[in-house]
């Protein structure tokens, strides 16, 4: 079965790239031990993301049982991924008592209303360590929060995000404004951390 990314959109390898730079800055030559892909789509970052962090113990997660069992069979990944969750990314919480230095999120809160966005931040929190580190490459907008109807999308101004990341208890930084562009949006990434978190990360 021939599976597309996440969200619809071929962003290629620079995607990645930006992905994997942030990531190695966020992380300062340590490798985060526990990782989960939440929303992990084709498997794209989480085969981008092993073959850069080797030793990390890694979890993927996607509602769509067409893409956890894509994500199975590929050889690239033999023998690298821990747990292949088909669970709703809202219920995370419910299906692992795992707690993760990193999770990363791609693709995924532009389907998700408000409240359902509010709900995934709590659900994630449950399973992040007190330092861990969640991330977010999301669609946005540096004007307004609009629906696209046609795309069944929502994109989200900066200030949005940052509203909701602060009533879920979360210290939100932005982190990089990644140049792939659909009309006037771009993808943007945040690092998110508990506002009640660590200063010292150096147990990741």
């Amino acid at each position: 079965m021939e599976l597309a990314p996440n969200d619809g959109h071929d962003l290629g390898e620079s995607d990645l790239e930006d992905s994997l730079k942030t990531l190695r800055k966020q992380f300062g030559g340590r490798t985060p031990k526990k990782v989960l892909d939440l929303g992990c789509g084709n498997g794209r970052f989480a085969e981008a993301f092993l073959n850069a962090f080797p030793n990390t113990m890694m979890d993927v997660l996607d509602k769509n049982v067409h893409y956890v069992d894509h994500v199975r069979s590929k050889p690239e990944l033999g023998g690298k991924i821990r747990n292949y969750f088909t669970v709703s990314a809202l219920l995370v919480h419910t299906i692992t008592k795992e707690k993760y230095d990193l999770i990363f999120v791609q693709g995924v809160a532009q389907y998700l209303t408000d409240k359902k966005f509010s709900t995934l931040l709590t659900s994630v929190r449950k399973v992040l360590k007190p330092d861990g580190l969640l991330v977010f490459k999301e669609l946005y907008n540096d004007r307004f929060t609009e629906y696209l109807a046609k795309e069944k999308n929502w994109v989200r101004s900066y200030g949005c995000f940052v509203d909701l990341f602060k009533q879920s208890k979360y210290d939100s930084d932005m982190v990089s404004e990644y140049c792939y562009k659909i009309d006037y949006y771009t993808y943007m990434t945040f690092t998110l951390k508990k506002s009640d978190a660590p200063m010292d990360s150096n147990s990741l």
